[in-house]
């Protein structure tokens, strides 16, 4: 005690001779710092410099001198009183004196300013207490807040109560698999027609009601007409993301396509100047409450994921490259459960507030780094979520995309029966294995899940999907450009397929591309299951298009295999091997068929229900798939017109 004592003393005499004391007789007074001492002696001064111009009282600091005059009357700047709108006052949001004010004006709303609504604003923005008795009540649904003198405001208008219920529907089929929007700031701070149309449009799609039809042209124009905006408010970039899903779910529709890439193109432009996949450099939202940026921030991470995943199903489908790249993706991604299931703002806060300090601060692109480059020392532990999975997935996109097409224009046909230096394709296999292990040793027993969440079916078919492309000659994996009329027809290749087809059936990948079209189709067999109108099975629009890529494979592998012992009674007798298996099943024939090609693969999901995958059994096969492509005309017609070609030996 004595030793403290003693170093406190000689704390206190240090301190003491390092403050300036006054010089003046009889002050006393001393301080820690220079120019603190240095104001003060003018205090000492017989006649201060500062003098008012108006009384002339002198002042020794001119900081005082400018508050002095501030109050004579001719120069007193009183509080300034404006009209605050109806829907900054509801969310305790700092407004403006411009018409429409900024946040109203980010928001895509009707800026109103009752006239019972004024509100104090001192000269640093803050907003004083209002003296105001005038109760306001907030809306009672957002279908009072559309622009009813817009087109869409007038449609919307006719049957509101069609309109809500519409609403209703979104919420509990659509939004469990495709969650752009974020429910407690939908509900509290209403939307514009734009966006409620769009959610119409989608729902009226849903039940096959001809009404989309009609709203399709009218949100088309609007959305045309706002992508001139450089600065577009962010509930039309959400309306703009749910018509790109019905145009993706549509696709093969007339005249759909070329659309669907042009508003795209325009999304992906607009979200890149507005920062959404960027947060850091995102435009901030004109809140007092950090309350209300985090909301606002937690949409714009909904909506950058959401075009991520568009992004990706579109290059899938049409074969065009990705136009987002992983890297862009700064902002973190919050577990499945907070991203999707958000019921409420306490619900919300709750989960954000369980979310581990790392993964909040860890960005997107980083995850991705994480899972196929060097290790970093602060990367974030396993497990992960299936979304962050399914999200890298939809990232790779763009590498495996770019290996695919580099394939084409720099290695030889028989590329596929060799190991080539500069086939890319290699590496990007390598990844798409990591990937397959980490999701399945992070989530247990993923891929033997009949269905699962609403996201697990089109996590798998994508996956399916991308190992095929990397499996299996490009004449394979873009003729669903081809029979979706992506392209304009134009006439056949000078040199058939099967020139190129030949070395790729005697090879490896040939299997491991057949195991994933057989897995494509037992997919599509237990997704089938719950019924041709379910919500689900609609809006995943990679089924139908993966379940045509997964039976041109299966088929021309079918039509060049020959020698099972049913079309060849002399042939010994093979080892059946279940397709429909899975990487973990513990299947020691799928093992030794994928590396070795010894056995015969039997197609179905069980080997007594099953028949060979063979030349005799190609009917059988092509109507095994057509019994799932016959709901919809456009498909089945190019499952029959490629049937034709494979029979007049074309393929």
């Amino acid at each position: 005690m004595s030793t403290t004592r003693g170093q406190s003393g000689t704390a206190e005499s240090s301190t003491t001779s390092m403050l300036f004391q006054c010089a003046v007789p009889g002050c006393q007074k001393a301080f820690r710092r220079k120019e603190h001492l240095t104001r003060h002696l003018k205090s000492h001064d017989t006649e201060p410099q500062y003098v008012c111009h108006i009384c002339g009282r002198r002042y020794a600091r001119s900081d005082v001198l400018k508050r002095h005059v501030e109050f004579h009357p001719q120069y007193y700047k009183p509080k300034r009183n404006f009209i605050a709108c109806t829907r900054c006052r509801e969310s305790k949001t700092k407004c403006d004196e411009e018409t429409p004010c900024k946040p109203c004006h980010r928001r895509a709303l009707p800026c109103v300013r009752a006239s019972g609504s004024e509100a104090n604003v001192n000269a640093e923005g803050g907003t004083a207490p209002e003296s105001s008795t005038d109760s306001l009540s907030p809306p009672a649904s957002p279908m009072h807040l559309v622009h009813e003198e817009s087109k869409l405001g007038e449609h919307l208008a006719r049957d509101p109560v069609a309109a809500e219920r519409r609403l209703g529907v979104y919420w509990t089929e659509i939004h469990p698999t495709w969650p752009v929007l974020q429910p407690p700031a939908f509900a509290e701070s209403g939307s514009p027609s734009l966006l409620i149309a769009s959610m119409a449009m989608l729902v009226s799609w849903l039940e096959g009601d001809a009404d989309h039809l009609e709203l399709f042209p009218l949100v088309l124009e609007e959305i045309t007409q706002r992508q001139l905006d450089l600065d577009p408010p962010l509930p039309v970039l959400q309306a703009t993301v749910l018509f790109l899903l019905y145009g993706t779910c549509c696709l093969a529709a007339e005249g759909m396509a070329p659309k669907v890439i042009r508003i795209h193109n325009a999304l992906v432009a607009a979200c890149r100047f507005a920062g959404i996949f960027a947060t850091q450099r995102g435009v901030v939202f004109a809140s007092s409450h950090a309350e209300a940026e985090e909301e606002y921030q937690e949409q714009r991470h909904r909506l950058a994921f959401a075009v991520l995943r568009l992004d990706a199903y579109l290059s899938t489908l049409m074969d065009f490259p990705p136009l987002l790249r992983y890297q862009e993706l700064s902002m973190p991604l919050y577990q499945s459960t907070c991203w999707v299931h958000v019921d409420s703002e306490e619900e919300r806060r709750r989960l954000l507030d369980d979310e581990p300090t790392l993964r909040k601060n860890t960005a997107f692109s980083f995850r991705v780094h994480d899972l196929f480059g060097t290790p970093r020392s602060n990367a974030l532990a396993p497990p992960w979520t299936k979304m962050d999975y399914h999200f890298i997935l939809c990232a790779m996109q763009s590498g495996a995309w770019e290996a695919c097409h580099q394939s084409i224009r720099s290695l030889p046909d028989d590329l596929h029966s060799r190991t080539h230096s500069q086939d890319f394709r290699l590496t990007w296999r390598a990844y798409l294995s990591t990937w397959a292990s980490g999701l399945e040793n992070d989530c247990q027993n993923y891929f033997t899940v009949s269905r699962g969440d609403d996201v697990t079916p089109q996590t798998l078919l994508l996956w399916h999907m991308t190992a095929l492309r990397l499996n299996t000659p490009h004449e394979l994996w873009q003729l669903q450009g081809r029979y979706y009329n992506f392209r304009p027809a134009g006439p056949p290749p000078k040199q058939n397929p099967h020139d190129s087809l030949r070395p790729w059936q005697g090879a490896g990948v040939a299997r491991v591309a057949v195991w994933h079209s057989a897995q494509i189709a037992r997919i599509a067999d237990s997704e089938f299951e719950l019924g041709a109108g379910s919500a689900r099975l609609r809006l995943d629009p990679l089924l139908l298009p993966a379940l045509l890529q997964s039976a041109a494979v299966a088929c021309v592998y079918a039509y060049h295999t020959r020698g099972c012992p049913l079309c060849d009674a002399a042939s010994p007798p093979v080892d059946l091997v279940r397709l429909f298996a899975t990487a973990d099943d513990g299947c020691d024939r799928l093992d030794r068929w994928l590396a070795e090609g010894a056995g015969l693969p039997n197609w179905g999901q069980h080997v007594f229900t099953g028949f060979p995958l063979c030349q005799c059994s190609l009917p059988q096969l092509s109507r095994w798939f057509r019994e799932f492509l016959a709901g919809d005309e456009l498909v089945d017609a190019a499952m029959m017109r490629f049937l034709g070609e494979l029979k007049a030996g074309w393929w």
